[in-house]
């Protein structure tokens, strides 16, 4: 997975991003509007300011590296943005059972390390689309599950 990292403008000269317009707005200001397959992660400080962002050539970034790269930012909190195009204006991205369970364990990381994912939307060229917030009994249900005993990794 090819990662390309950006350092934004100096601390305090960036407005803070508290909703998915303002989301919708950083990234066209960055002129990342309408690539596609690949997730954007912003990082905030603590006050919502941007302080870097990180593309990931992927669907589904390792939750790992997208942290590694939060922790390397200093970053407080984290928005994931997805772009995806769809063939019909009014509709809404379908989502599926691999981005459900992939923003569980980005979900579940954050949590884990104190870092919390603020949102993860999925973004068209009209409209966006909480993967968080309206399937939050399913990614409450996932992140359990991952934290069984069945789930976790051997190391011997």
């Amino acid at each position: 997975m090819t990662t390309t990292h950006h350092e934004l403008t100096p601390y305090g000269k960036t407005t803070p991003i508290r909703n998915a317009t303002a989301v919708t707005a950083y990234i066209n200001r960055l002129g990342l509007n309408g690539t596609i397959d690949i997730v954007i992660a912003i990082f905030l400080d603590r006050d919502n300011h941007p302080l870097s962002h990180v593309q990931y050539k992927s669907s589904t970034p390792n939750p790992q590296q997208v942290f590694r790269d939060a922790l390397d930012s200093h970053a407080h909190f984290v928005i994931l943005v997805q772009q995806c195009k769809t063939t019909n204006s009014k509709t809404k991205p379908v989502l599926n059972d691999v981005q459900i369970r992939h923003v569980s364990r980005c979900a579940l990381t954050g949590f884990l390390l104190e870092i919390p994912v603020l949102d993860y939307l999925v973004l068209t060229s009209t409209t966006s689309v909480s993967l968080l917030y309206p399937n939050h009994a399913t990614i409450t249900d996932i992140a359990r599950q991952l934290t069984q005993p069945s789930h976790r990794l051997c190391l011997n």
